[in-house]
């Protein structure tokens, strides 16, 4: 296993699939399907409703989620592109063992927050509308209106919201 520093932290190169890999001394006291699961969702709806200046200026569908694990369990995650350019790095670290839908939740959260704050791309957000939110409900995150707290689409399934589903429609 190749190891590499970190912010300081000696880490630990761990093969854990094709589009994110765990860089880490450690894995969750869990397996890491609920991250897997997470980066896979979060991954799939990035393909959708980028908003904004930058919005689809960087390729997204080949995207690298590096996730980094430190000795007590804290996980953050940076996601580059091809060409290696970090366009996603999470400052604010997460217990590793959660559920999927906490999971989903939190890599979401991290995501639109770096894109809107240092890429000026609103995401998921329909035309002239305001990102929506991801939050968990029932115990499965699901992407809601950021003014009601409306389901828009459950997480993964932004393909499948059409322009007429806009909740601000009608307004």
């Amino acid at each position: 296993m190749a190891e590499r520093v970190v912010r300081g932290l000696v880490r630990t190169q761990c093969a854990l699939d094709s589009l994110a890999r765990w860089l880490g001394d450690r894995r969750p006291r869990h397996t890491a399907a609920q991250w897997r699961q997470a980066i896979e969702t979060v991954r799939r709806d990035l393909l959708f409703m980028q908003t904004g200046a930058r919005s689809y200026s960087w390729d997204c569908a080949s995207s690298v989620w590096n996730v980094y694990l430190d000795t007590v369990g804290a996980l953050i995650f940076d996601v580059r592109d091809s060409n290696n350019r970090i366009w996603v790095w999470t400052t604010e670290p997460t217990d590793a063992d959660c559920t999927v839908a906490q999971a989903i939740v939190w890599a979401a959260g991290r995501v639109q927050v770096d894109l809107i704050a240092d890429q000026w791309v609103l995401w998921p957000a329909f035309e002239g509308g305001p990102p929506m939110d991801m939050r968990s409900v029932g115990g499965r995150a699901v992407w809601t209106r950021s003014r009601t707290s409306h389901v828009v689409a459950p997480a993964g399934y932004l393909a499948e919201v059409l322009p007429q589903d806009n909740p601000d429609i009608g307004e």
